[in-house]
């Protein structure tokens, strides 16, 4: 959702009398507004890699298969939602709430800044509508008149989130507000919305599917989820996007696909285009990497081991299986209003269970907070709307080549997603991943059995204006091999997989890494 917002009390003061009295300080204020505006350029790669994270887990085993600056401090935006929802979640499960409760719209609820349903004060919905608007629409006026419904007012449904986070394994988070508005101290880590996404799924399995609604019908408007991944990325279940200036397209994407489970959290976005097709990327590694066998209890997940005082020691890889224990529950009460008069003085006893860990593989530093001064408001429609443009479902490779030295699979680095453009990436970043699987070499007959998919698509059309589109973006690179459109049905629905045939074991998996270098995504597969 875009909660961009401008910090209007410090251009107020930049503007003052005091400010503009003599040339110098205009000069002043022309060069600092010059540096905010390029600073908040969309495109900007140094802003937006101050606020880059990324983690992916495997969600059988607990594995971490790629992070970034996991660990680091990062404003959560509308993933805030998440944690609000996890508290909706368990006041039902204590049978505090019920879907069917009223929750009135206050003032403070109505006046909240948009993204939001447009709620008339005194006017209410059901907790199911709330959850539902929060989901898909993030709504920021329903989380304010949950948050008020639950606790009184959103400063102590703040404190109540917090102390949530902690008892449930998110030591590095703290929450100020229900929806994600700009906050200084409103911070988060990749790894902390790791953990809150899989306790979501663990400790409220009946709830969880609630994430995948793609659409929510309230009085007569549609409202589309503004996760794309649910139409776009086979297997996605869920759960959360958001933004403000301050931190960029952030998402937490989970995908169950073929036995495998993948949970991912990009930050830091340039666009929700770029964010999406960084996510996209990660989880394709991790579908690759996955285990289809769950070894990972829902109360814990394997962490890595602290360093040891041995350097020769410490080279070896060591993992171990850890868990918090958990803190005492939070004692607030329940704000005294109906629909709920006879509990309403009453404490919410917030359920006592063990805490999922995603731990840091290094402590973090606590005055890494970050302060970003400017911001950037892309309109709804440039970056929240579904696109029109065809998007691919995506699949792991089923059956790796037998390569006697290197499989495609084997090959797949562990990418550093784009923030932007792969022209704003590093020269030096660029040559290490072209040189990965050695050079290119073009047949002289494109016989090989395996075929190379640039994406499976709904409709026919669409997969072969993919096959265009690629061979345009790539000259003489794929010019040697037949492309074909190959469709498979299963459980009454068509794909159609748009791919490159004639490669063998060597040329797939080079050629394939060269496409993802150019930031096609591909996958190396024996022709069916």
């Amino acid at each position: 959702m875009v909660n961009g917002t401008m910090n209007l009390g410090k251009q107020a003061s930049m503007s003052s009398p005091a400010c503009t009295s003599r040339p110098s300080a205009r000069l002043l204020l022309l060069t600092s507004f010059l540096s905010a505006s390029v600073l908040s350029a969309p495109l900007g790669k140094s802003a937006h890699a101050a606020k880059h994270a990324a983690l992916v887990i495997d969600g059988n085993s607990g594995r971490v298969i790629s992070e970034q600056s996991a660990d680091e401090p990062r404003y959560p935006a509308s993933l805030t939602k998440m944690m609000t929802i996890y508290v909706v979640f368990e006041l039902i499960e204590q049978k505090k709430l019920t879907y069917d409760t009223k929750i009135v719209f206050s003032d403070q609820a109505t006046r909240v800044q948009p993204t939001k349903l447009d709620v008339k004060a005194g006017d209410s919905i059901t907790v199911m509508d709330a959850v539902k608007a929060l989901i898909t629409k993030s709504a920021n006026d329903a989380s304010v008149a949950l948050a008020e419904h639950i606790a009184g007012s959103e400063a102590k449904f703040a404190a109540l989130m917090t102390q949530t986070a902690r008892r449930i394994g998110m030591n590095s988070s703290t929450f100020k507000n229900a929806h994600g508005l700009p906050h200084a101290e409103q911070v988060t880590t990749a790894r902390d919305m790791i953990t809150l996404g899989l306790r979501l799924q663990d400790d409220f399995p009946k709830h969880y599917p609630l994430f995948a609604t793609t659409a929510f019908n309230f009085r007569g408007d549609t409202h589309k989820n503004h996760n794309t991944l649910l139409l776009s990325y086979e297997g996605t279940d869920g759960i959360k996007t958001g933004y403000i200036g301050s931190s960029g397209f952030n998402l937490v994407a989970n995908v169950r696909r073929d036995g495998k489970h993948v949970i991912g959290v990009v930050f830091g976005g340039a666009s929700a285009a770029a964010r999406n097709q960084n996510m996209r990327t990660l989880l394709n590694i991790g579908m690759i990497r996955g285990a289809t066998t769950k070894t990972r209890k829902p109360d814990m997940i394997a962490r890595a081991a602290k360093p040891l005082p041995n350097p020769a020691a410490a080279s070896r890889p060591v993992q171990v299986a850890t868990a918090l224990t958990a803190q005492p529950a939070p004692s607030i009460s329940l704000a005294p209003q109906k629909p709920v008069p006879p509990t309403a003085e009453t404490k919410i006893q917030v359920a006592t269970v063990k805490p999922v860990l995603v731990a840091p593989r290094q402590p973090m530093q606590a005055a890494a907070v970050p302060q970003f001064t400017t911001t950037f408001a892309p309109t709804p429609a440039a970056t929240q709307t579904l696109t029109s443009t065809p998007q691919p479902i995506e699949r792991a490779q089923r059956t790796p080549p037998a390569a006697p030295a290197k499989s495609a699979q084997a090959q797949v680095p562990i990418l550093t997603p784009p923030l932007a453009s792969a022209s704003a990436q590093p020269r030096q970043q660029v040559a290490a991943r072209s040189n990965l699987a050695g050079p290119i070499t073009q047949p002289t007959a494109a016989t090989g059995p395996y075929q190379i998919q640039v994406g499976a698509f709904a409709t026919e059309a669409d997969a072969r204006r993919q096959i265009d589109q690629v061979k345009a973006q790539t000259g003489a690179l794929l010019a040697a091999f037949p492309s074909l459109v190959v469709a498979s049905t299963a459980n009454g629905k068509t794909v159609y997989r748009a791919r490159y045939s004639g490669f063998d074991t060597t040329n797939g998996g080079n050629i394939c890494n060269e496409l993802r270098r150019r930031q096609i995504d591909c996958m190396v597969a024996k022709a069916e």
